[in-house]
């Protein structure tokens, strides 16, 4: 008897290895996979900026880190004693001005020279649904009044246009790069449940338009973690306390669906093998100064050590 309705997988048109240099931008969902990544010993970047949700700002934002167009003062604002932009995720608030133009363009940099020599990037987009304001539509409201913005759903030629600038500026700086799409598994409610199934609906319409565009290229992949959990984890045990938010226990599984469709058999190989090792890293021992514990370090240092000679970004 089958349980589950099992979203087909179909590799990916190419293919992950410990050289990959991976950037993950988008939704809170790219957070999560690259922290995993990040644990994996895979030399990623996720969401330098903070969490962006939608698509159009999202391309604004590429384009800049792109042709290093730096942010100036006039981009930020004084708001509830932090200086931020309409641009950026809250989290890259500062209480002065001067550390806050800082620490934007200092990201810029990092991710300018890292999406450069990037092999892939995975972005999730999270909304269709975004707030308007002086004819823009911002990355964040910064918790201001909600009379200061226009809400409005972004048409799927408005994100069909926004991922071929996102395309078009990625590959202009790096011809070589490899694209996964995704959709955030997130549901966003306080839109609406109807409202929210119609962002995600116009999301997907817009990525297989893109898809369909680049498909000679074969430069970019989907990867429906919004349709396996929305299809296979379809049960509230795979959800946080909230109800919205996927838990760990169906992060992992998306995971494991990543691994298996998208990473080389060498590279799982490998894996196993770091998974082996983090395990012994993470082991608290009862009395650290024993001496089977100390040849257990050094025969993990020995494993370690083997690895780093072949990938020397790992373990660091």
């Amino acid at each position: 008897m089958e349980l589950q309705t099992k979203v087909p997988l179909s590799h990916l048109n190419f293919q992950i290895d410990y050289n990959a240099q991976i950037l993950l931008l988008g939704s809170c969902f790219s957070d999560h996979i690259g922290a995993l990544f990040s644990k994996h010993q895979f030399n990623t970047i996720s969401n330098p900026f903070g969490i962006i949700f939608h698509p159009i700002p999202l391309a604004s934002l590429i384009q800049r880190i792109v042709h290093k167009n730096y942010f100036t003062e006039d981009a930020f604002f004084f708001h509830q004693e932090q200086w931020h932009s309409y641009e950026l995720h809250s989290s890259m608030g500062r209480t002065n001005l001067s550390e806050a133009l800082r620490n934007a363009n200092e990201i810029l940099d990092l991710t300018h020279n890292f999406l450069n020599k990037a092999s892939h990037v995975f972005i999730t987009l999270g909304t269709a649904w975004g707030y308007r304001l002086n004819n823009t539509i911002v990355t964040n409201c910064h918790k201001q009044s909600a009379s200061l913005f226009h809400k409005e759903l972004a048409s799927i030629s408005l994100i069909e246009n926004a991922l071929e600038q996102i395309q078009a500026a990625m590959m202009y700086l790096n011809p070589d790069l490899k694209v996964v799409y995704t959709v955030s598994p997130v549901r966003h409610l306080k839109d609406g449940f109807t409202e929210n199934s119609i962002g995600k609906a116009h999301l997907l319409a817009g990525i297989h338009a893109q898809k369909e565009k680049a498909k000679d290229s074969k430069s970019v992949s989907y990867f429906p973690s919004y349709e396996i959990v929305m299809d296979e984890l379809r049960d509230y045990r795979f959800y946080k306390m909230d109800l919205i938010h996927p838990n760990e226990l169906a992060i992992a599984y998306i995971w494991e669906s990543l691994v298996a469709v998208t990473f080389k058999a060498a590279t799982k190989i490998l894996l196993k093998e770091v998974v082996s090792i983090q395990n012994g890293l993470d082991h608290r021992p009862f009395n650290p100064t024993a001496e089977a514990h100390k040849k257990f370090l050094q025969t993990l240092g020995r494993r370690m050590a083997k690895i780093k000679r072949q990938y020397p970004h790992m373990f660091p």
